[in-house]
């Protein structure tokens, strides 16, 4: 349901802090409520696959969540932005990897892997938009998280739109390495 811009309130956002936002209209109709949702591999899929292109960006997306699932090194994918939409050509899949272990070196070697395949390569494979997260991170690191659920206005303000979930995947939870290898193979 659109809301108005006038609409006015306070949310948090997924990092916690108190947001005093405006509620708007979102030209790309969400395809979750506000806030943020676990969903399984299955659940994601059944979501974003109604048509040919988003069933291959999410092979593609499989493919990739491969990698994180597999090192035992990341405890959650955050998805939002266009590929949550109903958009049916979605640009690319804004992912957040959230680290298994708190802001510290051990994060910092588990994301180091993607860093030296390069965001941009990952992008042009897997058509991923790669962020991350760590919890414990200090102030002033970006929470990339929140940021799915923030629209560019005409005046090129940044505000909240209460009308965008956010998806996690738990990538440890039973079940899910198997489901995300038998998408990879339908590529």
């Amino acid at each position: 349901m659109a809301t108005s811009r006038e609409n006015q309130g306070s949310v948090r956002d997924l990092s916690g802090k108190c947001l005093t936002v405006k509620a708007s209209n979102s030209q790309e109709s969400p395809l979750l409520a506000a806030g943020l949702h676990d969903v399984t591999v299955e659940g994601l899929a059944a979501l974003v696959c109604f048509n040919e292109t988003r069933r291959k960006m999410w092979a593609r997306l499989a493919s990739f969540l491969l990698l994180p699932a597999s090192s035992e090194r990341f405890a959650y994918a955050y998805l939002g932005g266009g590929f949550l939409s109903r958009k049916p050509n979605p640009h690319d899949i804004d992912v957040v990897l959230q680290t298994a272990m708190p802001y510290g070196p051990e994060a910092f070697e588990a994301i180091s892997t993607f860093f030296v395949t390069g965001l941009r390569q990952i992008e042009e494979v897997y058509g991923v938009h790669l962020h991350f997260w760590m919890e414990n991170a200090p102030d002033g690191v970006v929470d990339f998280r929140t940021f799915f659920q923030y629209e560019r206005t005409d005046s090129n303000q940044v505000e909240l739109d209460l009308a965008k979930g956010v998806a996690r995947v738990d990538l440890r939870a039973p079940g899910n390495l198997a489901s995300l290898r038998s998408y990879a193979d339908s590529e």
